[in-house]
């Protein structure tokens, strides 16, 4: 009797301690092909913070090619309209066409006539 009075506490910890090596055993098995909802239910976070845990995971985020890239490679090819290069562009139209503009401003390009554009020849 006097023995399980002893016991008794101790027993909640042995509980918590093997359910925290469980979570920890799934969280070392945590892959990039995880589901989301599986890592949300084992890291105990938001769906947006594990989106981009698995994103790290998965090798982390990919590099974006800038506007400016974009607009250069899609112009070597000769001449393009606006909304050519709108559609091409992977970007906010509005942004596409303030590049534009930077751009023909700093003489990097070359505005042929309305919405024509085309690379500066040196």
């Amino acid at each position: 009797m006097m023995l399980s009075f002893f016991i008794l506490p101790h027993l909640g910890r042995v509980a918590t301690f093997a359910t925290r090596e469980c979570f920890e055993a799934e969280r070392a098995n945590l892959t990039g092909t995880s589901s989301r909802k599986k890592v949300e239910r084992i890291l105990g976070c938001s769906s947006g913070q594990a989106n981009r845990i698995l994103n790290n995971l998965r090798g982390g985020e990919l590099l974006r090619v800038s506007l400016c890239e974009q607009i250069f490679l899609l112009l070597s090819d000769g001449e393009k309209q606006t909304s050519e290069i709108i559609q091409v562009v992977k970007g906010n139209p509005g942004a596409v066409k303030n590049e534009l503009s930077r751009l023909v401003n700093t003489g990097e390009i070359i505005r042929v006539r309305r919405s024509v554009y085309t690379l500066k020849l040196n």
